[in-house]
């Protein structure tokens, strides 16, 4: 039952009383994700297990120049920490292999923005690079909706200089299944219905991509996730979708509760 499920999130995250016996809970992990894995697709199932060149990825204002109190200090912190450390990435400013550089990378860190707001954690996720999100006490987007545990990873502010050790215990199977778990909501990150209507695509027109950019890459991976896949499965949710299961939920939660005397009648 549910005692079961915990214990083997426990194994697969290198915890529980198994771990201690090495091989033992290391088999367990494996068998799960063996199970997992043999009911994706088999392009997914590639993809999720794929190797990926760079350990751990961040991409921005390195906060070289500004003031301790940017972005809270992570940057700086960050920069101190691992800018010589093998297998971490850290670039000035975003260039044209920012997309590349995501999608060749384990971890993604999320730091806080200049304004102390940053939409890394939105392009980790479309590219399937678990998000280390290191800001204390802020939300993410739809963290209350989903289940953040299942693909991200936090890291408070005060152990910032151990993020490369907290991330490398991180077992191999346990990673792959926060990636499979980042393809089951990759679209709650994209206005894909948006992207791909006509008041966007539209050849000539003026604020419109040219309609053939519908044949790139991204956007046909959106189409095909929104689609129906002929089993009648509906199409999955995007953003919009999500925004409105957010409003859901807080406009439920203000609800007067009703009273023991009207409840009665």
């Amino acid at each position: 039952g549910s005692a079961r499920a915990r214990k083997r999130l426990e194994l697969e995250r290198g915890g529980g009383e198994g771990a201690g016996a090495g091989g033992n809970a290391l088999g367990l992990a494996q068998a799960a994700l063996t199970e997992t894995l043999s009911r994706l697709p088999r392009a997914l199932a590639v993809e999720v297990q794929r190797e990926r060149k760079t350990f751990a990825y961040f991409s921005g204002n390195l906060a070289l120049r500004e003031p301790l109190k940017y972005a809270r200090g992570v940057r700086h912190r960050l920069w101190a920490a691992f800018n010589r450390t093998q297998g971490w990435m850290l670039v000035g400013g975003r260039g044209g292999r920012y997309s590349q550089d995501l999608s060749e990378s384990e971890f993604c860190v999320v730091p806080p923005g200049g304004d102390g707001w940053s939409s890394r954690l939105d392009d980790a996720v479309r590219h399937g690079c678990i998000p280390v999100v290191v800001q204390d006490g802020v939300r993410m987007p739809w963290e209350e909706q989903l289940d953040f545990d299942s693909f991200g990873v936090r890291v408070a502010q005060a152990d910032i200089e151990q993020a490369d050790a907290i991330l490398r215990r991180i077992p191999p199977a346990r990673r792959v299944q926060m990636r499979v778990a980042m393809s089951e909501v990759w679209t709650r990150f994209v206005y894909a219905g948006a992207l791909l209507g006509d008041d966007f695509l539209g050849a000539g027109a003026r604020g419109r991509l040219p309609a053939d950019h519908a044949a790139h890459p991204p956007l046909q991976a959106l189409a095909r996730a929104l689609a129906f896949d002929g089993a009648g499965q509906p199409p999955r949710a995007d953003a919009f979708d999500t925004l409105m299961m957010e409003l859901g939920a807080r406009t439920r939660a203000r609800l007067p509760r009703p009273s023991i005397a009207n409840s009665s009648h």
